[in-house]
């Protein structure tokens, strides 16, 4: 997996999220695969493209400013994944979005469905039926039955811990604020 991590949250408590949820996933590689993790005062969403190749610049435009700054190879597909700021009551006036344990869940959530669409990419999966609602696509579908299925397995004491991680870290960020 190649991270490019356009957050706060260093590499070191990010990596381990993502490369958990794609253990998660059973069947997809993940070597290859770009993951782009942004920040937002939204909520968790993701999105994947299935593309050989994307631009560093697209990747992280302040480290690569340069249109011709070259293209990473990739397994078939780019993940991208927005985390959200923890604790800003204003933004947030629903309690459990304020909870940073919530968010890291939540993030992990987003990434093993995420993961999902992964797997189908490299899979050759058919995607189509864009007029239909989310919730009746055939490749949604698919990508939230393999997150029941991680589920439903369990996950390992290492995913907990780096989700555990990843809310401590947000917690610590909310308490650090003035």
């Amino acid at each position: 997996m190649k991270l490019y991590n356009n957050t706060s949250v260093p590499d070191e408590i990010l990596a381990p999220v993502l490369k958990e949820a794609a253990k998660a996933i059973k069947g997809t590689r993940h070597g290859k695969v770009v993951v782009k993790v942004i920040r937002s005062r939204e909520h968790c969403t993701g999105a994947v493209f299935g593309t050989s190749s994307v631009s560093r610049n697209f990747l992280n435009p302040r480290k690569y400013p340069n249109e011709r700054s070259g293209y990473v190879a990739t397994d078939d597909a780019v993940v991208i994944l927005r985390l959200p700021k923890a604790g800003d009551p204003i933004l947030w006036p629903a309690h459990t979005w304020r909870e940073p344990l919530y968010i890291a869940e939540r993030f992990f959530d987003y990434a093993l469905h995420e993961w999902g669409h992964v797997k189908d990419f490299q899979g050759e999966e058919s995607f189509c039926h864009y007029r239909r609602r989310w919730a009746n696509r055939p490749h949604e579908r698919r990508a939230e039955g393999y997150m029941l299925e991680a589920k439903e397995r369990g996950f390992s004491e290492s995913a907990q811990m780096a989700i555990i991680d990843l809310a401590v870290y947000l917690e610590s960020e909310v308490k650090s604020k003035p």
